[in-house]
């Protein structure tokens, strides 16, 4: 879990960067471009392959629970925490379906990514939070 906080994070700081560097640009064309077309592309890379692996990760993750869940008590327990993992995985991937439709005739669709991912965050928090409640079930005692 702590990968996938490091991994929202540093998405953060990129995508915010991203779209400073991109307003930026559209806010002084007469000045030139101060964005670095190959510095904004790098970092966009980078963004994408950071998404990858977040998807990756929460993917893992949910794995290693259901897989753990059904080894331990034998069915899926609707549990808060259960519930929370699977809304991750959702704005997740709604998180990548809409990043991956920025474009400049598709304004609209940053504004969306951005109300996803603050969503994501909020989830992240909660599932982390149900998270150490079930982590304390498989402690021993003591």
């Amino acid at each position: 879990m702590g990968f996938t906080i490091a991994a929202y994070i540093l998405l953060a700081l990129s995508g915010l960067w991203l779209g400073w560097r991109a307003r930026v640009a559209d806010a002084s064309t007469d000045l030139g471009d101060p964005a670095d077309p190959e510095v904004q592309q790098g970092l966009r890379v980078v963004h994408l392959i950071l998404g990858a692996a977040i998807i990756f990760l929460v993917l893992f993750l949910l794995a290693i629970g259901l897989v753990g869940t059904l080894g331990h008590f034998g069915s899926l327990i609707q549990s808060p925490h259960f519930a929370a993992g699977l809304i991750v995985v959702g704005l997740t991937i709604a998180a990548a379906i809409t990043g991956l439709r920025i474009s400049p005739d598709r304004r609209y669709s940053r504004a969306i990514h951005r109300t996803i991912d603050v969503a994501l965050c909020i989830a992240l928090v909660i599932v982390t939070y149900t998270g150490w409640d079930v982590v304390q079930k498989y402690l021993p005692p003591g």
